[in-house]
């Protein structure tokens, strides 16, 4: 849990109110590879959903240099 506020017992018996917040975790960037191209956007969103807020969703290209623009399965 990340956010809110929970009681700590010290050795000694005393009960302390501790908040919890998120401290310097910041954005991670995640590759998917070899997932089916008939996987939804929102299939993904929900699978990630308990590991925090998902910012977006982008299909990797392969590079320009090609002729067509195709998606490279990342």
């Amino acid at each position: 849990m990340t956010k809110g506020k929970s009681e700590y017992k010290h050795d000694n018996g005393e009960i302390s109110q501790v908040e919890i917040t998120i401290a310097g975790m910041g954005s991670k960037r995640v590759s998917i590879a070899n997932l089916p191209p008939e996987i939804s956007d929102g299939t993904v969103r929900y699978a990630f959903s308990n590991c925090g807020e998902i910012q977006d969703i982008q299909e990797e290209r392969w590079s320009k240099a090609y002729r067509y623009s195709v998606s490279n399965g990342i």
